[in-house]
């Protein structure tokens, strides 16, 4: 027991050499001096009110931390501020009680304990004197937390406020508001080719894509994807303009020199906030070499990022992309084809001719498994053994890199692609998710998942968050403002479209969906016309054109048109009802609304060749089903289109595809108007009115050719005059 009397009497002394030796008492024998003190102890504390001052103390740090929990988030403070300010106040707690133990107040002011009570002696102290002790002791318990929170709170705030010069300013999504890590985000530059044979740009940017993809597979690392850094690739903007747009710390520029079989690799590693060159290194080296140099130059990255890698990461650095640079230099020539085509067979069999070159080439198999997949799941080619060459793929990539997140990711795309497993799809996607957690493709490829299962709510959560790791993601901002469009919400869609045409790289195609946004939004045809006022000669501005003439209901428009001669005339081409191309099923259906049957018999005849020449596609091709039904209506052969309509959405049902599988049924009522079946079409389309999807919508319904048939329908009429039906659709995750 702490002695705490001025001077030690000898019957404390005497006490203290009984409990020395051991000497054991009961408690009614313990020492008076022993009692005494006990007593003088608690009364001691609570003279100097230093329970008082931890009892106060302790309640208002408890509400400041409740206030900062609730209130930091919001005005951008980050979350590791948050647990500052509580260590804080845990820390200066024993030293607001040591300080109450140590310093009085008196009436001259305050003092040590051991001065006052000096200077005050035995004398009592007063009623007065003694309030203002109490007041003093609670006001000190409440100031010195409530002092810590505000000097804290004023510092975090300045610190994160956005600043239009501090590219270190994150901007929080509502449906994800926590903020990225800044310190570790980077967006590699497209790298300047600086071969003297212009053809070798295709290496340049592949080797770029190669960087980029070996940076993304490090979950410490937030990495700005391709298609958002490809807009600066010629830009003239200063690095922090372009640090602040993309929202990263770091940027990599860097050139590509190749020349027979040498190459040579410039990087500059740039701090975007200082516009400061960390470091600049040269690579040098023969073709074969390319491979160990991007691994060293993605360590070197990441290091200067301070990033931690796992060991299975390092293991994935360190393996070379392929042992056969001729298969590098095919794979990389397929990427370049794909950017300039789209998804076609020339690129795929330049990838096929690299996987024979060498076997081992994971990256390539990949490739296969996305680009097949894509064709197949969009009915571009459902050959049974399409879906097989698709799963070899898949299932030589697990083979030679079963823990590599891309492959896991590609088996997910697999389920996803070739068989609408979007459940099992998931399932894969999951074990990517914490070791990618600051991956935007990641995030979108969720998403997609969560559109095609109907969870729409989910979906555009996590297109959001994938912009918010990834802000001028194109892929993204597009399918996220499709997504709205499906929703009928044309204001944020409209932002969206507004923000892709902001961007350098523009394709015609953002235009006139801005332009057809407009038009649903509020059926103005101003933006369109203007749109193709400009049009010229442009083949694809041209179809375009024609697309809007339909959807716009002009029927005049084409009687001006040269239809034998100019039209598309490509039987092959066969399509279905779909909103961004110009078919030759619209084609025919102009020619019904124009009277020319004898043209648009020719037409359907050809379009019913080619449908026979697609092969085996009786049981998995919707497009082509749903192509037949059409046109078998339009001949009048009633039986045939309600079989092949059937089929087609039977192959994609609304309830194993929310997002496919909804736009087939309101094709699907397309078609039935044209059978004559208008009482079920218009059932069909009130009940597909409450459900997302990219064709029904007021001024689509009002003035587009599809629905021709239900002009002069009382229900079609009806529907028309629902004011829901101008309205956005709720988010939710399920629909009726």
């Amino acid at each position: 027991m702490p002695e705490f009397k001025d001077t030690p009497s000898p019957e404390d002394d005497k006490t203290g050499s009984q409990w020395e030796t051991g000497t054991q008492q009961s408690s009614e024998q313990k020492p008076e001096s022993v009692i005494k003190n006990d007593s003088s102890f608690w009364a001691e504390l609570k003279r100097r009110k230093v329970m008082r001052v931890a009892i106060t103390y302790a309640v208002v740090a408890w509400l400041i931390i409740q206030v900062a929990n609730a209130t930091f988030g919001s005005f951008g403070i980050p979350e590791w501020a948050y647990r500052f300010v509580v260590i804080m106040l845990v820390c200066f707690f024993p030293v607001a009680v040591i300080l109450a133990w140590a310093f009085e107040l008196t009436p001259d002011g305050i003092k040590t304990t051991k001065h006052a009570r000096e200077e005050q002696g035995e004398a009592p102290v007063s009623q007065t004197q003694e309030r203002k002790r109490n007041w003093m002791a609670f006001a000190f318990a409440a100031a010195v937390p409530t002092l810590i929170f505000g000097t804290l709170a004023l510092i975090f705030f300045f610190r994160s406020s956005p600043d239009a010069t501090d590219p270190s300013s994150l901007a929080s999504s509502p449906s994800s508001p926590e903020l990225v890590e800044f310190a570790k985000s980077i967006a590699v530059l497209p790298f300047t080719n600086m071969s003297e044979d212009a053809k070798h740009a295709y290496f340049a940017d592949g080797v770029h894509e190669t960087i980029l993809t070996n940076l993304a597979n490090l979950g410490d690392l937030r990495v700005v994807s391709r298609t958002s850094v490809m807009q600066y690739r010629d830009t003239d903007k200063p690095i922090p303009e372009i640090g602040v747009e993309l929202k990263v710390a770091y940027i990599l520029e860097g050139s590509m020199q190749r020349a027979g079989n040498q190459f040579k690799l410039t990087a500059q590693l740039i701090e975007t906030a200082k516009d400061n060159h960390l470091w600049a290194e040269d690579f040098t080296g023969e073709l074969t070499d390319i491979f160990t140099v991007q691994a060293q130059l993605a360590k070197k990255i990441a290091s200067a990022l301070q990033a931690v890698l796992t060991p299975q990461e390092e293991q994935q650095l360190d393996r070379p992309e392929t042992a056969s640079i001729e298969a590098y230099d095919l794979y990389l020539q397929a990427l370049e084809n794909f950017k300039s085509n789209g998804v076609n067979v020339q690129g795929i069999e330049l990838l096929e001719k690299a996987v024979e070159l060498d076997p081992a080439f994971t990256d390539a198999w990949l490739q296969i498994v996305r680009t097949k997949g894509f064709r197949f799941v969009n009915g571009l080619d459902r050959a049974p053994e399409y879906e097989g060459e698709i799963k070899h793929a898949v299932d030589t990539a697990i083979r030679l890199e079963p823990n590599n997140p891309k492959v896991i990711l590609a088996l997910a795309q697999y389920y996803y692609n070739s068989h609408l497993d979007f459940a099992r799809a998931r399932f894969y996607i999951d074990q990517v998710v914490e070791k990618l957690p600051q991956s935007a493709q990641l995030q979108a490829i969720l998403a997609s998942v969560d559109r095609r299962e109907g969870r729409w709510a989910e979906c555009i959560s996590h297109f959001q968050r994938a912009l918010l790791l990834d802000p001028k993601f194109n892929g993204v901002i597009e399918n996220l403002a499709e997504t709205y469009g499906k929703i009928r919400d044309w204001e944020k869609a409209g932002e969206l479209w507004d923000s892709l045409l902001a961007n350098q790289s523009i394709r015609r195609v953002w235009r006139y969906e801005e332009a057809q946004n407009h038009f649903y939004a509020t059926g103005s045809l101003e933006e369109g016309n203007k749109l193709f006022s400009e049009a010229g000669s442009n083949k694809e501005l041209e179809n375009l054109s024609r697309l809007w003439l339909y959807q716009t209901g002009n029927v005049q428009a084409f009687t001006a048109d040269e239809i034998a001669d100019t039209w598309k005339k490509n039987p092959d081409d066969v399509g279905s009802l779909e909103p961004w191309d110009f078919t030759v099923l619209h084609q025919a259906i102009v020619l019904t609304a124009l009277k020319k049957f004898e043209p648009r018999e020719a037409l359907l005849n050809s379009i019913l060749e080619a449908i026979k020449q697609r092969g085996d596609w009786s049981t998995e091709d919707f497009k082509g089903q749903l192509s037949l039904g059409l046109v078998q209506a339009l001949k009048g052969n009633i039986e045939e289109a309600q079989r092949a309509i059937d089929l087609a959405v039977a192959i994609r049902p609304e309830s194993a595809d929310a997002l496919r599988g909804n736009s087939l049924a309101a094709e699907r009522a397309i078609v039935l108007a044209w059978m004559g079946k208008k009482d079920e079409a218009t059932k069909e389309l009130i009940r597909l009115s409450k459900k997302p999807n990219n064709i029904i919508n007021y001024h689509n319904l009002k003035n587009s050719l599809s629905f021709l048939p239900l002009r002069d329908h009382p229900g079609f009429q009806a529907l028309l005059n629902d004011p829901a039906l101008k309205e956005p659709l709720p988010v939710k995750n399920q629909y009726p």
